[in-house]
């Protein structure tokens, strides 16, 4: 089973190379963008939800989780169109679409950069109160035993 493996990857290394040499390099091409993506949305996104937008980080993570999810639907869905208009595109069209996917990488990062972090107090209004952060933090109920009143 390996050797037979192992020989269908010799084959197809050598129509890759020998036969479609296009192949190969646009393999290659493939491969840098997506090592450079891949980079984006495992480190940057994380970042810029966590810090550049100033979610808290149970937030922040849901909100993750919610990226990811947009991401993975726009990749089937993306992966769905392309197959369907593949016959009808041109190669001439390609490097517009490039460009198309290029400024709209551009407008979200011009968006993100217009983004000013929340301020401290966006829950409470009143920061000198004593509860002020009570719906991050729940108050303390008086009844409970465990319960002490630092400023009786």
């Amino acid at each position: 089973m390996i050797r037979t493996g192992l020989s269908d990857l010799k084959d197809g290394f050598r129509f890759m190379f020998r036969e479609k040499p296009v192949l190969w390099k646009i393999s290659v091409v493939f491969s840098g963008v997506g090592l450079l993506l891949t980079s984006l949305v495992l480190i940057a996104l994380p970042v810029l939800i966590t810090q550049r937008l100033g979610f808290a980080p149970d937030t922040a993570n849901r909100l993750y989780g919610y990226a990811l999810g947009v991401m993975a639907g726009g990749a089937i869905t993306g992966g769905a169109i392309a197959g369907v208009v593949a016959s009808k595109l041109k190669p001439q069209t390609i490097p517009f679409i490039l460009t198309g996917c290029a400024f709209s990488v551009l407008a979200g990062g011009m968006a993100l950069q217009m983004l000013t972090a929340p301020p401290d107090n966006i829950c409470c209004p009143d920061p000198g109160s004593r509860f002020s952060d009570s719906i991050i933090h729940p108050v303390p109920d008086p009844g409970n035993e465990l319960y002490s009143d630092p400023d009786p």
